[in-house]
């Protein structure tokens, strides 16, 4: 059987599996990000995680192609990784060339959150002929922009960064290196620091359900529900996919969230005619978004 190694790399896991032309998933693990890059050359701890996979759980099948999702810029040329605020080591790297080489198999890259988004194309059967937003809100937050059947990429291929527009009036520093970007206070690293700071402690998966009612909580679901706001009445969607981490928190307040979309949205339209759709749960979502995009690849081939 003929199958694509999907890998999902998050700033938190590392998600892998073997999917099939049918998309169905084979073999999923999880791995913790640190654990994967521990030195300083990104290319090397990368092989020798696939190479570890692929020995354990690739003997069986045909393994076509490698396609691996980043939170990260990609440039235009889908080729190399350009900034990873997250991962120290993975910056300007020639993923897919210094990957080939070694493994002897087509590579794939993308950002993850692209693949998230192809995910739930496919899944929800979604129209993406029109404008389609996908917003992903996790350690930080992803973003994808589809229009007319694409995903707008820009001049340097680092478009739709809806994290990193900065707010009026903040300073903090941002990992990107930017002053008082959206993610600083929208995304769950704000919500870890929250936790530890004004919480109590708590793990940072019991915000909503033990603190829902907080001041600072309620303020959060706000910056999400502006961050939100913002790109909708730039660009008029035909609707909007939400997911990530953070929504699938227990307690989640979905409906609060939905409230303050609207009320932060111009009258009538888009605010009376925005419809809102969940992306599915799933860990393993991105791995097999990023298989699907390279089934389809080598399908053009």
């Amino acid at each position: 059987m003929s199958v694509v190694l999907g890998i999902d790399i998050g700033g938190t896991h590392v998600r892998l599996g073997l999917v099939s032309k049918t998309y169905e998933l084979f073999n999923f693990i999880q791995l913790k990000t640190a654990s994967v890059f521990q030195t300083e050359n990104a290319l090397t701890d990368l092989h020798q995680m696939i190479s570890d996979y692929l020995n354990e759980h690739g003997t069986d099948q045909e393994v076509i192609a490698i396609s691996i999702g980043f939170p990260s810029t990609i440039d235009k040329s889908g080729h190399v990784v350009l900034s990873t605020p997250n991962i120290a080591s993975l910056q300007q790297v020639n993923v897919v060339e210094g990957l080939a080489e070694r493994l002897k198999l087509p590579v794939y890259i993308n950002r993850d959150v692209n693949y998230l988004m192809l995910f739930d194309i496919h899944e929800q059967e979604l129209d993406t002929s029109g404008v389609l937003l996908g917003l992903y809100f996790g350690t930080g937050i992803g973003n994808v922009i589809f229009i007319a059947g694409q995903p707008l990429r820009g001049k340097n291929g680092v478009a739709a960064e809806l994290g990193h527009i900065p707010v009026l009036g903040k300073t903090s520093l941002c990992t990107c290196g930017s002053i008082g970007c959206l993610e600083n206070y929208a995304s769950g690293r704000y919500l870890v620091s929250l936790a530890e700071q004004e919480l109590k402690g708590i793990d940072v998966s019991e915000i909503f359900a033990t603190y829902g009612d907080h001041l600072k909580v309620v303020e959060f679901i706000e910056n999400m529900a502006i961050t939100i706001a913002l790109e909708v009445t730039l660009l008029d969607p035909e609707c909007i996919l939400l997911g990530g981490g953070i929504l699938q928190m227990e307690g989640f307040p979905k409906g609060l969230l939905e409230s303050r979309i609207k009320a932060r949205l111009r009258k009538p339209y888009p605010s009376d005619t925005l419809e809102v759709i969940y992306a599915k749960e799933g860990q393993e979502n991105g791995v097999i978004g990023a298989s699907i995009y390279a089934h389809q690849r080598e399908g053009e081939r």
